[in-house]
C-alpha cells in the first residue's frame, strides 16, 4: 500500500512538472540588450543603444515603428542626425531564425551627476497569415527591461567664470593712432571726392596767337569750353537723326554747325591755332601732346572733320556715301563726349598724380 501510494505520489509530481513546462508559450520574437557603447558618459557625448533582434519564420518585426521617435529612452534626447533614421546593422539567418541589430543614437546634458534610469523598450511584430493585409494583422509586443546609465557632467554651473590671466599690456595708443589716421584717411578722401566731383575747368578759354606755320597775330576770343562740347554732342545727334530721314539739305546744314563747333572744341586744347588752319597744321599742333589717349582722341576728331568738310563740298551724293557717312558721325558722337572738358580735366588731374607719384617711387628706389 505504501508502495502504491509513493508510486501515486511521484506521477502527480511529475505530471504537474510536465505541465508546467510544456504548456510554457515561447515568444516567436525575441529582443536582447541593449548593448550600451557607454556606461558612463558626459555633456553631449553620443550613447549608442543597440539591441539584437531574433524572430522566428513566419514573423515580421513592424521595423517602421522602431524608429526612434516612436521609443522611450526617459530624459535621453535623440541624436537630430539619426532621429528619423532606423539603424538596422548585421542581418543573418541561421536555419529558421533571423536576426539583426538596431542601434539608438542618444545624448545628454546637465549640471549635476546623476544615474539615470532608462526605462524598457516595446518592440512590435506579426504573425503573417496568407490572404490577409498587414494592417489587419493583431500586433503583438516584446518588452524589455529598464536598465540605468551613469552620467559625469564635465562642467558645471561656474564654467564661465574661467578667466585668463595673461596680460597683454595697455592698446589706447595703437588704438587712439588707428582711429586718427582712420579719420584722416576718412575726410581726406571725401574732400577729394567732392573736389573730383564739383571741381570745373577753366570756363573761359583763350583762343587765338599765332598760326603754327606763321607769325602773323591772330585776334583772340574767348569761349566757354562746356558749352562748345555740349552743342558739338547735341549737334552730333541731331546729325544721326537725319541720316535716317535722308534730308540732304537739312544734313547739310546741320554738318556745317558741327563742323564749326569741332574746329572750335580742337582749339580749346590747342589754343595757339588759328581758326581756317588746315588739317596738316592741327595735327602738327598736337604733335607731342600729353597725356597720349588725350592726344589720341584729338587725331580721331581731325579725322572725322576732315571726311565731314570734304562732304559738304561734294554734290549731291547721301546715298552712296550713308554708310561711310553713318561710321563717322558715330565716331564723331563719341570722340565729342569724350573731349568732354570736365571728363578730360578729371582724367588730366588723375595722370598728373600717378606720375608724380610713380616718379618719387623711382626716385626712392
Amino acid at each position: 500500500m505504501d508502495k502504491l501510494f509513493r508510486w501515486v505520489l511521484l506521477a502527480s509530481i511529475f505530471a504537474v512538472l510536465s505541465s508546467s513546462a510544456f504548456g510554457q508559450e515561447v515568444s516567436p520574437m525575441i529582443v536582447e540588450g541593449p548593448r550600451y557603447s557607454k556606461t558612463a558618459f558626459n555633456n553631449w557625448e553620443k550613447i549608442e543603444l543597440t539591441y539584437a533582434v531574433r524572430y522566428m519564420k513566419g514573423y515580421e518585426p513592424l521595423v517602421d515603428d522602431m524608429k526612434p521617435g516612436n521609443m522611450m529612452f526617459g530624459v535621453l534626447e535623440l541624436d537630430p542626425e539619426f532621429a528619423e533614421k532606423v539603424d538596422i546593422r548585421n542581418p543573418r539567418i541561421f536555419g529558421n531564425e533571423y536576426y539583426f541589430d538596431i542601434t539608438y543614437h542618444l545624448r545628454y546634458i546637465s549640471e549635476k551627476k546623476e544615474e539615470l534610469e532608462i526605462p524598457g523598450q516595446k518592440f512590435p511584430y506579426i504573425r503573417i497569415q496568407a490572404g490577409k493585409e498587414k494592417t489587419e494583422l493583431m500586433v503583438e509586443f516584446f518588452s524589455t527591461s529598464k536598465f540605468y546609465l551613469s552620467y559625469q557632467p564635465v562642467t558645471t554651473s561656474d564654467a564661465d567664470d574661467i578667466k585668463d590671466n595673461i596680460d597683454f599690456g595697455s592698446f589706447s595708443k595703437q588704438a587712439l593712432l588707428w582711429k586718427v589716421s582712420g579719420g584722416a584717411v576718412f575726410f581726406g578722401g571725401i574732400l577729394l571726392t567732392l573736389f573730383a566731383v564739383f571741381s570745373k575747368p577753366v570756363l573761359v578759354v583763350q583762343m587765338g596767337g599765332k598760326s603754327v606755320k606763321s607769325t602773323e597775330s591772330v585776334e583772340t576770343e574767348a569761349v566757354d569750353p562746356h558749352l562748345v562740347s555740349r552743342a558739338l554732342v547735341e549737334g552730333t545727334a541731331k546729325v544721326k537723326i537725319l541720316l535716317k530721314s535722308v534730308d540732304s539739305v537739312g544734313l547739310k546744314t546741320e554738318l556745317g554747325a558741327v563742323c564749326n563747333n569741332a574746329r572750335i572744341l580742337f582749339r580749346i586744347y590747342a589754343p595757339d591755332i588759328n581758326p581756317g588752319a588746315v588739317y596738316d597744321e592741327m595735327t602738327l599742333a598736337i604733335q607731342g601732346l600729353e597725356p597720349v589717349w588725350e592726344r589720341e582722341r584729338l587725331t580721331r576728331l581731325i579725322s572725322s572733320l576732315k571726311y565731314f568738310e570734304n562732304f559738304l563740298y561734294k554734290p549731291d551724293v547721301i546715298d552712296t556715301e550713308l554708310p561711310t557717312l553713318t561710321l563717322y558721325v558715330n565716331e564723331l558722337y563719341t570722340t565729342a563726349t569724350d573731349l568732354d572738358p570736365r571728363i578730360v580735366s578729371r582724367q588730366q588731374l588723375l595722370f598728373r598724380w600717378k606720375r608724380r607719384l610713380t616718379g618719387w617711387w623711382l626716385w626712392k628706389s
